[in-house]
């Protein structure tokens, strides 16, 4: 398994950074952000992280947690965590400094 407590820490980075690559555009292309890009950067990787950790201790577990609650428990940490990158680097107004614009 990809995730479980056997997978090499190479491939366990270098999964998490395409996770976060696609996580950066995803939330740059969706919204405007104010903030700094490397502190967006932490918070996304936690955020990867975790949920990585999540599932590779379900593997580890031989999948034996149901489906529907594990589904139910990252539904509910995604959405506690959009909250706070919301409140964190969305500007109200909509009229914030794109992440994209920063990086340049």
């Amino acid at each position: 398994m990809f995730l479980g407590k056997n997978v090499s820490s190479t491939f366990h980075n270098r999964l998490t950074d395409l996770f976060k690559e696609a996580y950066l555009a995803c939330w740059r292309s969706e919204n405007g952000f104010i903030g700094s890009t490397e502190e967006f950067e932490y918070y996304a990787h936690f955020y990867l992280s975790g949920s990585l950790a999540v599932v590779g201790k379900w593997a580890d577990g031989d999948f034996q947690y149901p489906v529907e609650q594990l589904i139910k428990m990252l539904a509910d940490i995604d959405d506690n965590f959009t909250d706070l990158i919301r409140s964190k680097f969305i500007h109200k107004s909509g009229n914030a400094r794109s992440l994209l614009r920063q990086k340049r």
